[in-house]
């Protein structure tokens, strides 16, 4: 009798087609919007070193307020979530990035930037996170090819993002201008979905079986046990500390990759912003491949895959003697680093099947704390010992992921 009320529930709640395609559509813009959001950054970096005075470490500052803001957003932006809406969400974050990123370009100082950036990176945990919902929501017989698509956008905003920086301010245009493009483009985000109605019955679950309310606390137990079981789990945390760190380099690429090629190899601003989208379509295209074959390599394979070729593609980058194998070598540690987020994300649910939940908003925080930590340590560290040291430095985390990457493999095998 259960089973009938959960598959009756299931075929009340399917929206219509018109519904599905223009939410389908507005997640995917949301997607689009992120990678957009976070790769204009990087090339904005010496512009901001030049007309605030700021030295390197001052001006990483802005990753970690960026950071600090995403993360504390994308875990509450759940709970948000399943409370007051998905609509309420992704409007809410797209006009937090629009209208930050508009204020930035009238406001007086570089603190007042920084604040703001703490909003954009709120605005952008929203939205980065209730996209997978809305997906999900709208795709639920399929959700995994909804998903592996919906993610492709996110790659062809990191790829668009550093190519029309680059390409407004190699013309003459400042980081102002750039700053005024993606907040008009956030606003298009909220043009999507606020005219149209976000019904409750289109959630997933929306209406639950009163014969599952009885086990509510049960399930709040096991919740509680699990997450205990999170932090005895040495492959949960070897899982963890690769999400960290992947994090961590994919913002120090985005980030400071410009910075790198124009003052060692004296790479003109679109050429080293071209760079920059060379390695978010590193990303993309690695996805498309790895979505293919990861089933059939494995997941501890792919991890192995990923963090090994990811640390010596990035020593190539940073140790390299000339510009063009040093964009080789960034590009590649795109492609290399593409299947481990998902991957991880895969094997961690293997082992915690029950609580995908909670496994995921633990690791996407500790991918989250990367990337607001990682970039803002290297510009610290390009303070005290120089661009290439500093930028060399992030061999040394890779070696790291490289070594978790092995275990990770080693244990799966087993």
């Amino acid at each position: 009798m259960a089973k009938m009320s959960v598959t009756a529930r299931e075929h009340r709640v399917q929206p219509p087609r018109w519904v599905r395609n223009l939410f389908t559509v507005g997640a995917c813009y949301d997607l689009w919007i992120v990678g957009l959001v976070i790769n204009t950054l990087g090339p904005l970096i010496p512009f901001f070193v030049r007309d605030f005075s700021l030295t390197p470490s001052a001006v990483a500052v802005i990753f970690t307020a960026r950071g600090l803001g995403y993360l504390v957003s994308v875990i509450a932006g759940g709970l948000i979530t399943d409370l007051y809406g998905r609509k309420v969400v992704v409007v809410s974050g797209g006009f937090f990035i629009a209208a930050t990123l508009f204020l930035s370009i009238w406001v007086p100082s570089w603190n007042w930037i920084l604040v703001l950036a703490t909003i954009t990176g709120v605005g952008q945990g929203l939205i980065d996170g209730v996209a997978n919902v809305i997906m999900t929501d709208m795709h639920r017989k399929n959700p995994g090819r909804a998903l592996n698509f919906l993610h492709v956008w996110y790659g062809v905003g990191a790829f668009v993002g550093p190519l029309m920086a680059g390409w407004v301010l190699n013309s003459g245009g400042s980081w102002s201008q750039v700053f005024g493009i993606v907040g008009v483009a956030a606003l298009g985000l909220v043009a999507i979905f606020l005219p149209f109605p976000y019904p409750r019955e289109y959630y997933l679950g929306a209406e639950p079986d009163p014969s599952e309310e009885s086990g509510q606390g049960q399930s709040q137990a096991s919740l509680q046990q699990a997450l205990l079981q999170f932090i005895n789990h040495p492959t949960f945390l070897l899982v963890a500390s690769i999400m960290f760190l992947h994090n961590g380099i994919s913002g120090t690429v985005s980030g400071w990759a410009n910075s790198y090629l124009g003052e060692i190899f004296a790479f003109s601003t679109m050429e080293a912003s071209l760079t920059v989208s060379m390695f978010s379509a590193g990303i993309l295209v690695g996805r498309l491949l790895m979505g293919v074959m990861v089933e059939q390599l494995g997941y501890g394979r792919t991890l192995l895959f990923g963090s090994l070729g990811s640390f010596v593609s990035i020593l190539v980058a940073v140790l390299a003697p000339t510009g063009w194998l040093s964009a080789v070598g960034f590009t590649s540690t795109g492609f290399f680093l593409a299947s481990i987020f998902p991957t991880g994300l895969a094997v961690a649910g293997t082992l915690f099947p029950g609580n995908m939940g909670a496994v995921s908003g633990l690791l996407v925080g500790a991918g989250a704390l990367g990337s607001m930590l990682v970039p803002g340590l290297i510009g610290v560290l390009v303070d005290l010992i120089g661009m290439r040291p500093a930028m060399a430095s992030s061999g040394l985390l890779l070696a790291g992921m490289a070594a978790a990457g092995i275990a990770v493999y080693k244990t799966l095998k087993r």
